[in-house]
C-alpha cells in the first residue's frame, strides 16, 4: 500500500479554498462527488457548477482559479 502513496500525491494539484452550493466534480476513474471547502483537487479532474455554483481552486504554488456558475472545467 505504501508504494502507491507517492503516485497519488502527485496527482495532487490543490484543494478548494471557496465552493458555493451545487458544485460538483468527478476525479479521473471516480465517481461524481459534491465539493465542499478544502476538498483535494487531482490532475486532470472535471469540475461542474450550475446556476448557483461556484468553485474556488487553490493550487499547490498558491495561485487560484474561480470557476463561476454554469460551468464545465
Amino acid at each position: 500500500m505504501l508504494f502507491f502513496a507517492p503516485a497519488l500525491a502527485q496527482d495532487r494539484v490543490g484543494i478548494t479554498g471557496a465552493v458555493n452550493p451545487e458544485a460538483r466534480s468527478a476525479p479521473p476513474g471516480a465517481p461524481p462527488r459534491t465539493l465542499v471547502v478544502g476538498t483535494d483537487v487531482v490532475f486532470n479532474e472535471r469540475i461542474t457548477t450550475e446556476d448557483g455554483g461556484q468553485a474556488q481552486i487553490v493550487f499547490l504554488d498558491r495561485s487560484a482559479f474561480t470557476v463561476g456558475p454554469n460551468s464545465r472545467w
